[in-house]
């Protein structure tokens, strides 16, 4: 225990020395999440990508658009196969002027198989997250994401989510891990 507590107190330490960039207007920044589904069995393992293009219209205020393919390799809303996705995101930061970026985001995203087994599907997230800037072009994020959406999409005896609403097949709360690059 005390190595944890000694190791965290440095890293909380070093974050006002680490790179502190300004998210100013005109600053571009682009991000790739991967994400696996580890919940299943191994021979019948989901994954996803999700990648997203922002530009930042004002001090600490980015909108942006995102894109999402995930390869269902087990019985899901869409069936088994590739499940697509198109949306467009909004994200306010507060410049703390230190490498920590805490953010709220909001997003809507349009959901549709490759397959054709379901109508489209516009699925409403919000994401508080946090970054931390490596450098003063790449952070890594982490954030949670509070997913809604009018049909029973989550299917929570696979997904590593947690139902919002009794059943849960209409919302869900999800992690993400990502990688982002600013482009001044």
């Amino acid at each position: 225990m005390k190595k944890f507590t000694t190791g965290l107190f440095s890293i909380l330490l070093a974050i006002p020395v680490l790179a502190a960039p300004s998210t100013h207007q005109g600053v571009y920044e682009a991000r790739i999440e991967p994400t696996a589904d580890l919940a299943g069995v191994e021979d019948n393992m989901g994954i996803s990508v999700r990648g997203a293009f922002g530009y930042y219209l004002s001090q600490n205020v980015q909108l942006g658009g995102s894109i999402l393919f995930a390869k269902k390799e087990f019985e899901s809303y869409w069936g088994k196969g590739n499940v697509w996705g198109l949306g467009l995101y909004g994200e306010f930061n507060a410049d703390w002027g230190l490498a920590l970026y805490p953010y709220v985001g909001v997003g809507a995203m349009l959901l549709d198989d490759s397959n054709d087994n379901r109508d489209p599907v516009l699925q409403i997230t919000v994401s508080p997250g946090v970054k931390v800037f490596l450098t003063d072009y790449i952070s890594l994020s982490i954030q949670a994401n509070w997913n809604a959406a009018k049909e029973e999409i989550y299917e929570f005896e696979r997904d590593l989510t947690v139902p919002l609403d009794g059943e849960g097949k209409t919302s869900a709360l999800t992690g993400a891990v990502a990688i982002r690059f600013l482009f001044y």
